[in-house]
């Protein structure tokens, strides 16, 4: 945009990046189109501005998209229940640490050849992921002879004295 009061773009980039984990969120659980309205509305109206622009059709097609991923279609080959489809794992995961309940009903798909990475907050239960992937404590992930895993704990990013890169840069490297 040429509008000298403009969101300057880092700034835009965030709020747009916080507006689409938002949408996620929402449509996952979450189908009232006035929900998404009055939770979106505020932070796209920080960066695209008020104006001419019509929020209430933009929110619907933003929720329109997010149920349409949120929903698995039967032709869809990520949701396909045969194994022969070269993945490791096809399970829903219920995942609780303590009194906290991270997970539940995620589906969890690993494909051979692919290489993840989890990114969350503190305390969103990341590690506690990992661990139980590593113990084996999900119901339908495949046994340690079908399957290799590797759990290596460190404070990559944490102390800039001990390493030269942050999380973020070394993901994007």
């Amino acid at each position: 945009r040429d509008d000298p009061c403009a969101c300057p773009a880092p700034v835009r980039e965030v709020v747009l990046s916080y507006a689409s984990l938002l949408g996620c969120a929402l449509g996952r659980r979450r189908h009232d189109p006035e929900e998404w309205l009055r939770r979106l509305r505020p932070v796209l109206e920080s960066v695209l501005g008020g104006g001419d622009l019509d929020m209430r059709a933009l929110v619907e097609k933003l929720r329109e998209g997010a149920a349409k991923l949120a929903t698995p279609d039967d032709d869809d080959p990520e949701s396909s229940d045969d194994d022969e489809d070269g993945h490791w794992c096809r399970c829903n995961v219920t995942l609780a640490s303590g009194a906290a309940t991270l997970l539940t009903g995620a589906r969890l798909r690993l494909a051979r050849g692919r290489v993840y990475g989890l990114v969350g907050a503190n305390d969103s239960g990341k590690s506690t992921l990992l661990r139980a992937i590593h113990e084996r404590r999900l119901v339908g992930f495949p046994s340690r002879g079908e399957l290799q895993t590797a759990l290596v704990e460190h404070g990559l990013g944490e102390r800039p004295p001990e390493c030269d890169r942050t999380p973020v840069e070394l993901l994007l490297a």
